[in-house]
């Protein structure tokens, strides 16, 4: 596995060597797939042998596959070395296994974000075109008009004009429409007015406890923040069953610790995540954070995501950083 250079051939190489080492008819290493993770081709080495022995392959406590091997034939089951052998080698697959799916998730989310900037761009472009070269198109033809009879006609000139300073405060109403659509949602109000917003509005009982302020962090550790603590909140709201939720927030030299909880019946067993909790996890990966979501002790489930409070070469405003020359 560790030979293997691109992410989708450490699987099928870890099904094919076991098969070979062991001398196994037939071996295959299924994943549980869902819109949440990229869905990869299930590697099958051998013939599918009548006697299948199914091993869980557990990741920090979730369920993410199993493990399908061939017995050699009827009179020669596996002994207690082999089923031993084949018990560690399914921990390390489900380890590479939950490795893999997370770089080909991140993969994903930037080939998102590419997409999405790329459509931006045409938007911005569209509306910059249509909205304020269109509107500065005619204040310029109407000046010009305006000039033309400046002298044989001033009346007609003077409504030009006025003509002209409509459309230019309508190209001033346009350039800040574009401006609000290219804003954060934080703008204006910051990370924990726009949660005590949330908290107001949330239709369960909700114990916050939030700091009275926060340092300057990057934007982009606020975005993710705010999102986690939205999507968070969310998935209590339609799957714990709860009676109340608790959300916190910390901060220390390091990092930014967002914990939301809740007093429902927990997760399932065995476990499987979805969308909005792969966004969760995607969103703290992107900025160099962490996040995990697991069953508290006596009921219910808690969400942690750690964020740093830095981010390399970019300032608060989330604008890269400029290194003075020596």
């Amino acid at each position: 596995m560790e030979e293997s250079a691109a992410p989708e051939q450490i699987l099928p190489k870890a099904a094919a060597t076991l098969r070979e080492a062991l001398r196994l008819p037939y071996a295959t290493i299924h994943l549980h797939s869902d819109m949440d993770t990229p869905t990869l081709p299930t590697p099958r080495w051998g013939t599918e042998a009548p006697d299948l022995l199914r091993l869980p392959l557990i990741h920090q406590g979730e369920e993410v596959g199993f493990l399908i091997v061939g017995t050699r034939s009827p009179e020669e089951p596996f002994s207690a070395a082999d089923l031993r052998l084949l018990k560690d080698a399914a921990r390390h697959i489900a380890q590479a296994a939950a490795g893999v799916q997370l770089t080909l998730a991140l993969l994903r989310s930037r080939q998102q974000l590419i997409a999405t900037r790329a459509q931006e761009r045409r938007r911005l472009g569209r509306e910059l075109h249509d909205g304020v070269n269109s509107v500065l198109s005619e204040v310029v033809w109407g000046l010009q008009a305006a000039r033309k009879w400046l002298r044989t006609d001033p009346k007609k000139a003077d409504e030009l004009l006025d003509a002209g300073i409509s459309r230019a405060h309508q190209g001033v109403e346009t350039v800040r429409g574009i401006s609000r659509g290219l804003r954060s949602s934080l703008d204006g109000i910051g990370l924990l007015e726009a949660i005590r917003t949330q908290v107001e509005q949330f239709p369960l009982p909700v114990r916050a406890d939030l700091p009275d302020e926060l340092p300057e962090l990057p934007a982009a550790v606020e975005e993710a923040a705010y999102w986690i603590v939205i999507e968070a909140m969310t998935n209590v709201l339609r799957h714990a069953h709860a009676s109340h939720c608790g959300l916190r927030l910390r901060i220390d030299e390091d990092a930014l610790t967002v914990e939301v909880t809740d007093d429902g019946r927990g997760l399932p067993t065995p476990l499987r995540l979805g969308v909005g909790t792969g966004s969760m996890r995607e969103r703290a990966a992107e900025i160099g954070g962490t996040f995990q979501i697991r069953s508290r002790r006596g009921s219910g489930s808690e969400a942690i995501a750690h964020l740093p409070r830095t981010l390399p070469g970019i300032d608060t405003e989330g604008r890269r950083a400029h290194r003075s020359r020596p």
